[in-house]
This record gives C-alpha cells, structure tokens and sequence, in this order.
C-alpha cells in the first residue's frame, strides 16, 4: 500500500528554494519521515518508541549536534546490524533515511550548491514512475530526500544494497507494494536458496561464508550480501520493467546490470533488454556531459575543499569508466577513470580500477605507474594493498616471480642499497609520506587551514636550533620533541628545506647516549629518557638507519626494565609502586613507536611490557556517575591527564574501552580550549593529549574539539614576516616564522617559548601523523 499524500509527509517544501536551501530541505524531509513513521505506526500496529519520537522531532528542527545526539541515544547493535531501538521493523528505514540526509549535508560541509549539481541532474533525467536504485549514502539519501518532498513524488528510491534485509525489505512493501512489485518473504527465501545452489554448483562465486542447517540457509560477509542484493534486485527488475524505467547509482558492482547499462548523465539507465554494444553516440554525448559538469563543480568554490563531494562525483566517473571496461572500449574507460583521478586524486577505486584495465590489455608499465602515483596520495586504508598489487605487477613485468623492485619517493627518506629492497613506512605513518598525502588528510579532517601555521613554526624552530643541532634549556628532551614536529611532518635529513635541521637534531641526540643506553637530562625526573626514545624509534621508521637502530634498542631496552610490577612506570625508570600517568604516557608513547618501528623481534619483553602497561593506567583510572577520568598517581575522573591516558590507552590497543570510551566524551568539557583564559597549571599540556586522543576516538567529539582548537591555535600564533625573520627557504626566498607563547601557568621551566611552541605544532599535524588508532 502506497501511503497517502494527504497524511502530509508528500507535500511539497513551503517557500523554499530548494537548490538555494537544502538544510532547509533536510529537516523538510524529516518532517516527512516522521510523518511516514508515524502512518506506518498506525497502519501496521507498530509502536514508535519514545527515543525514536524523540528522534524525528529533533531531526526536523537541528541543529546537526542535536540530531548526532539524539540518534547516539537509540542506537544499538543488533545480530542485524545497526538499528533503533524497537525499531527492527518496517519503521527503521524512516529513521535511517532522515539521518542519512543529515550527515550527507554535513559531510558535504552544507555546501548547497554542489549538492544541487548532483541532485538537479539525476532527477530531472529520470521520467515520472521510473524506478531508482541508489547506492552510495549520497545517491541513496539525497535523492530520496529531494524526490520524497514533492507532490507526487516522481520516481520510486530504492537503495540496492539493503533488500537482503528483512527491515528495509518489509518497509518497501509497506510503503510500495501497493505500485511496484516487491518481494516479500517468500521471494528473499527463493534468493537466498538459489544463491545457495548456483555457488554449490560453481555457477557464482562464494563470496561470502555459507551455512545451511535445518533447512535455514544463513550468508555473513559484505560481498556475499550483495550477492544477495543483486538477485533481490533482478527480480524487482523483471517484474517491473515492462511498466517501468529503471536507473542505477552504482554501490558495489552488481555483475547482472553490466549487459544493460549505459551511460546516463551522473548516473547510469538499465535498459530493459541487454544491449550488444554502446553507440558511438551515447559515448560522445557521455564525454561532451561530464567535461561540461567537471567544469561547473570546480568552478564551485567550495569544491577544492570539499572531500565528499569530489569522492561523490569521482565514484560516479568511476561507475560510468567500469562500463566502458567491461564492454573493453578502453581508449573512453581510460578517460573516464583519469577524469574520475582529477576529481579526487585519493580515489581507490579510480586507480585500482584504471591498473586493473591497463592489465587486462598488458599494459603492465601503465599500471604500475598509475598505482605508484596513486601512493603518493593514497588513504590509509588501501595503503596496504596498493604496494602489495604493485608488487604482483612487477613480478608479471619482469617475468620473474624471484625479485620485486622497491615502490618509494624521494619523499620517503629511505637509503636503500641498490640490490636491497627499501623497506616500507610503517602503515600508521603513511599519511606523512608526501605534500599530496598530508594534504589529502588535512582535506578528510577539515584541517587545510592550518599548515600555514605549521610551516611557519617549523621555520621559527629552524631558526632557533642553537648550533650543536638541540633546542631549549633541556637538551635532549627539546631536540627529541622537536625532532617528533619534523617527523610529523615527513621531514627527514633528505628533506629539501628542513634535512639539515634534521640531520644537526639527530646528531645531537645520538651523540648524548650513555654507553648504558640512557639519555639523561636536567629535568630532574629523567622525562628525558622516554621522550628521546620516542623520537628516535619514529625516526628510525622513517629512516630505517642502522645508527638511528642501534640508539633505539639501546634506549627501548632500558624503559623496558623500568617498568613497574604493576605494569605501570615512575620517575627516572626505578621500578616502584608508583604509577605516574605523565611519566607513563611518554613511556607508552616509546615503546608503541618501537613496536610500529618493527623492534619489538630485537627487544626482549618489549610485546609483554606493552600488554602489561595497560595495567598501570587501569589502576590510575577513576570513574564517578559513568564520567571516566585517569588521575596523577591514582584513581580520578577529572584530572588534567586524563587526555593522556584515554590516548596511550587508545596506543596500547585499548581504545573501544570503557576506560577510553568513558573519559573522551568529558575531556573537553573539564579542559576546554580557551587561550585567553586557560584551565588547569599545564593548559597546552593538557590540550596536547585532548587533540590526540580525540582525533583517534573521532565522531561529534573531534568534530567540535577541531573547530575549537584549530582554528584558536592558528589565531594565537605570533608571526614575525619576511622582512624580519631571519629566514630563508631552500629556494633562498625569504618566509614568514612563528611561535606561541602561552598565557598560562605552564611548567616547561627554561624552554617556555620552544616547548609551547613544539606542542601546538604538533597539535596542528594531529591530521596526518598518525592513522586514527580507533576509528
């Protein structure tokens, strides 16, 4: 049964300009939902829970922090996935949809404009009654929303990738069945046995693990389920074709669809019959499409910034480019994925999809170059896998499966012996690789605005290195920190502008070793001996020097025998009962960078003392009405270290805790960034941990703790210009430098300016320094 338009979740949007205003239109389109839900409610004898109630009036008024809240507040997880509270039924889909639309609008920064580029051309190229499968969140939940607000709605959304879900699957029939054919029960439990059967007798591949028992057949696994999608979707597709038009935004690639794609704007039509061959025609006017559209969104000035969106637009190029190469017209395929790279350089599927064409054709040179650029300025995540098919690419060039060539850039920092293979950068580093890798994350995270800031400190602290290659009044501890900023950065002693500074800092450290291993400073606690080693186990990472090897072992083995029986560590490494969460969290910090530095076979106990160590924080750990907290030298829920033990908790591997999960969400409600009027004694201190353990943990938090300190730091900082600065630049042009000096009661003792300013730097490289521990 169609739900009537009279109930009013179908009329259209009330003076609103629609491609001007689409917040407006989001909250439009909750209202709709809720009005949906609450139809379905009465209509199937479904309760709405209060929490969901609560939900839908939220959603159709904001603000977007409101909404985030109040939809955390429902969630759970279920053996189906997520889903509401009480709503694992036909009213789940309303919800989803509402919230979809929400976080679509926020992850394209509310960017009105380019949503309207994408939203105005799919749906004014569909006829009234087609049928459309959206895939992507964005292909699903913007049209949805934009088409769900008119009066009659013109065409039926369906995302792709949910039938298999009875949830989603009972809702279509609610609210379509009644206009379109959908399956029902009977027809999911046909899919799942032929799904069965034609894997069985080899006719689909598995995909996905399989069990049937009791006559129950049960399917886990992402590629499986689509699988599954796929022949839910063929039957709707058979039974409505003849009646219908149908369109598809592709998701994952259903394998069925190929023989009866082709090209359609943004998107791609199902003809009703298999077609033999793609005319010349629809190919021309493809092009002529989107070289026009790829104009008009970079004309946009949001669009440079916007991550989303180019993912968006680059995922649709990409759908479009995988029809080409199935029907082997490859000469468009390879303009369409090139075109697909332009709009967003990190895209993985662009440049998987365009090697793996150049390797069907043989064309080994070309995907291997296309796959080396791709590492330049690939995401975390795929990282991985990109340098391991590069690998399998050169094995098939040179006929050889016995030796492989190293993939690396000169920004790498490696020193490779030529019959050597260069060892890689650990995985958590890969965002520091190049210009293009830091700038990808910055774009991700929303932190482009900042490396100016970040430029000019490094260039401030270049100036102040004194000539012995250290920085401040602590020696060791000062050049180590200071070390750690460059590395963030992926600066080593083969850096362009900042090698010398590098190399004089690595001398200096390396020339201050004990014979015994330790490095001792003025401090008086021996902060210095964790934090040297810190940096000198990223720096063999980055370097893999066997000097730089050698002081790092050295150093990792004498933390390792510091630690306490309890597992955690005390001043000067003497083994006690006392568990310093400061002196822990640098202690954590070195020996999780020797870990990641590979050192953990040559460090004996280096594994144990890790797993160990998060016994000391534990102990540390205090909690009262459900607000976590990690306290100096015991239990405490509101201390100023509490930031540092929700982030070497999240290092140790422990950040799902509920030690980490209840700390974060207070952290900056006891500690919020102010740098006028500052709390606790070590303010930046404090914040330092905060940026890092909320960056890992990610969600609402992170997003509100950046908007905050970011852009506070950016403005705090004091800039001395061109003309006075005393610096020039590799290119010998003169630039800009700049430091902070905190207002507050910080206890950096004789280093003041450089210390303060080492911790904001590094807090403005939290984007691309390491991987997110959590998310």
């Amino acid at each position: 049964m169609l739900l009537p338009a009279s109930i009013g979740f179908c009329t259209p949007l009330a003076g609103v300009d629609t491609p001007a205003d689409f917040g407006a239109l989001v909250r439009a389109f909750s209202e709709n939902r809720y009005a949906m839900a609450k139809e379905l409610s009465a209509r199937l004898s479904l309760p709405l829970p209060p929490q969901a109630d609560a939900f839908f009036r939220v959603a159709a008024t904001g603000p977007w922090e409101a909404v985030s809240n109040s939809f955390e507040q429902v969630k759970q997880q279920t053996e189906y996935g997520t889903a509401i509270t009480g709503l694992q039924n036909e009213l789940w889909a309303p919800a989803h949809e509402a919230m979809g639309a929400w976080e679509v609008w926020i992850g394209w920064k509310q960017d009105s404009s380019l949503l309207a580029l994408f939203h105005e051309p799919v749906l004014a190229s569909m006829p009234k009654g087609s049928i459309y499968f959206g895939g992507t969140d964005y292909g699903r939940f913007v049209i949805t929303a934009v088409n769900a607000v008119q009066d009659p709605p013109p065409v039926f959304c369906i995302t792709q990738n949910a039938l298999a879900d009875y949830t989603y699957a009972a809702h279509l029939n609610a609210v379509y069945g009644d206009k379109i054919w959908m399956p029902k029960g009977t027809d999911s439990a046909r899919a799942f046995q032929r799904y069965f059967e034609e894997v069985s007798t080899g006719k689909r591949p598995e995909n996905a693990h399989i069990q049937k028992e009791n006559g129950r057949v049960t399917i886990t696994g992402v590629l499986g389920v689509m699988e599954l999608n796929g022949i839910l979707s063929e039957m709707i597709f058979e039974h409505n074709k003849d009646a219908h038009e149908f369109f598809v935004e592709e998701s994952y690639v259903i394998s069925w669809m190929y023989p009866y794609l082709e090209p359609h704007g943004l998107i791609l039509k199902l003809n009703r019959q298999p077609i033999e061959n793609l005319s010349d025609e629809s190919v021309a006017r493809d092009r002529e499409f989107w070289d026009r559209h790829e104009k008009l969104i970079e004309s946009q000035a949001g669009f440079a910034g916007n991550v989303e969106a180019r993912k968006a637009y680059s995922k649709l190029r990409s759908a479009i480019a995988g029809i080409y190469a199935y029907r082997k017209l490859y000469d468009d395929g390879e303009a369409a994925f090139q075109q697909a790279i332009r709009l967003l350089p990190a895209s993985p599927e662009a440049s998987f999809r365009l090697a793996k064409m150049y390797e069907e054709q043989g064309k080994l040179p070309e995907a291997i170059r296309t796959m080396t650029a791709y590492l330049e300025c690939a995401l975390p995540d795929s990282r991985k896998s990109a340098l391991e098919y590069i690998k399998k690419l050169e094995v098939r060039a040179q006929g050889s499966a016995g030796r492989t060539r190293a993939v690396t850039g000169e920004s790498s920092g490696y020193r490779a012996s030529e019959d050597a293979e260069a060892p890689e950068i650990p995985l958590l580093f890969s965002n520091r690789l190049s210009k293009h890798a830091r700038e990808m994350a910055l774009l991700r995270y929303d932190g482009e605005h900042t490396q100016e800031a970040v430029l000019r400190a490094l260039r401030w602290l270049a100036v102040n290195q004194h000539p012995d290659g250290s920085w401040g009044s602590t020696k060791p501890a000062m050049t180590a920190l200071a070390l750690l900023a460059y590395l963030a950065h992926g600066e080593t002693s083969r850096s362009e502008e900042f090698g010398p500074v590098v190399e004089k800092a690595l001398s200096f450290l390396l020339d201050a070793q004990e014979p015994d291993g330790h490095f001792k400073g003025r401090d008086g606690h021996d902060y210095t001996h964790p934090i040297v080693t810190y940096a000198l186990c990223e720096a063999y990472s980055m370097t893999r020097n066997p000097t730089i090897k050698d002081a790092a072992v050295k150093a990792l083995d004498v933390v390792v025998r510091g630690q306490n029986p309890s597992g955690g560590f005390n001043y000067n490494l003497k083994p006690s009962t006392r568990n310093d969460t400061s002196y822990m969290a640098w202690c954590a910090q070195a020996l999780k960078a020797g870990e990641v530095a590979g050192l953990g076979a040559v460090v004996d106990g280096l594994g144990n003392v890790l797993k160990k160590a998060v016994l000391g924080f534990r102990a540390n750990y205090g909690e009262r009405d459900g607000v976590g907290g990690f306290g100096y030298t015991g239990p405490s829920s509101a201390h100023g270290l509490s930031g540092a033990g929700a982030f070497a908790m999240q290092l140790l591997g422990e950040g799902k805790s509920k030690e980490v999960r209840n700390t974060i969400p207070a952290l900056q409600q006891k500690f919020p960034f102010d740098w006028e009027n500052p709390k606790g004694g070590s303010p930046l201190y404090y914040w330092s941990y905060i940026t890092q353990a909320s960056f890992h943990h990610g969600g609402r938090g992170w997003l509100d703790w950046n908007g905050k300190f970011s852009r506070g730091l950016v403005a705090a900082q004091k800039v001395i210009g061109r003309d006075r600065s005393r610096y020039v630049d590799q290119s010998s042009q003169p630039q800009e430098i700049g430091s902070w000096t905190s207002p507050s009661r910080d206890h950096t003792g004789g280093n003041g300016e450089v210390m303060e300013t080492i911790l904001c730097t590094l807090m403005l490289e939290v984007y691309y320094r390491h991987l997110p521990l959590v998310q």
